[in-house]
């Protein structure tokens, strides 16, 4: 990963770190409908699977990736399959349209870098902000305004109960802007097809 804290002798942790939120954000939360991925039940299933290259890191490496992990889920089509006389046949997109994702609800992560003993926060840190601060709070939140997953960092860091309920009210407003934009980028690709 291409950022200032990489050091080429030493392990990063932040990818680790990054996986285990958006598996949080994304498997954990049920996202994702997951008995539309089955074609026949108990043997046969979809297996989905999202890998994110970052190639550049200036912060807000979780945010970025959760919207990037969000499109990709929300643009991908499975080809359709049917059944006859026991067999599955799966059809090429030229032949029928392909299924799109059953998705539940569209999450996204939004960080906030906690300065000055939580006096201050700072709405997607670059990579320097977030070095300097106390600490980070990373939360996913869908367009229903519901809390999907939650991530506090910092030793440092304290943050009182209204401050931490003022920014949960405003990462709704972001949350649900940053997945209209989604849907209609999709919904705008899948006209142009």
């Amino acid at each position: 990963m291409a950022n200032l804290g990489s050091e080429p002798s030493r392990q990063n942790t932040i990818p680790v770190h990054v996986n285990r939120f958006l598996e949080k954000l994304f498997k954990e939360s049920k996202c994702l409908d997951l008995e539309s991925l089955c074609i026949i039940s108990e043997e046969q299933v979809w297996v989905v699977r999202v890998v994110v290259t970052v190639l550049n890191n200036d912060g807000g490496l979780t945010t970025c990736c959760s919207i990037a992990v969000l499109a990709a889920l929300a643009h991908f089509k499975t080809p359709l399959v049917t059944l006859e006389e026991g067999e599955v046949i799966v059809h090429s997109i030229r032949e029928r349209q392909p299924t799109p994702l059953s998705i539940n609800h569209f999450p996204v992560a939004l960080t906030y870098a906690i300065c000055n003993d939580g006096e201050s926060v700072i709405l997607d840190p670059t990579e320097i902000e977030e070095k300097v601060s106390d600490g980070k709070l990373i939360i996913g939140m869908n367009h229903c305004r519901e809390i999907c997953a939650l991530h506090f960092t910092g030793s440092k860091a304290v943050i009182d109960q209204s401050k931490v309920l003022a920014i949960t009210h405003q990462v709704s407003s972001y949350a649900a802007g940053i997945v209209k934009k989604i849907r209609d980028a999709v919904e705008e690709d899948a006209q142009k097809r």
